[in-house]
């Protein structure tokens, strides 16, 4: 259980770090249009 736990939290991170990436690219692609 705990080891799925540990999973789920570094999963999370990695997709949340995915998404701001994304987020700051598309905002900085707006800025420069």
């Amino acid at each position: 259980m705990n080891k799925k736990k540990r999973i789920v939290i570094v999963l999370a991170i990695v997709l949340a770090s995915i998404a701001a990436k994304e987020w700051i690219h598309r905002k900085g692609w707006i800025k420069l249009n």
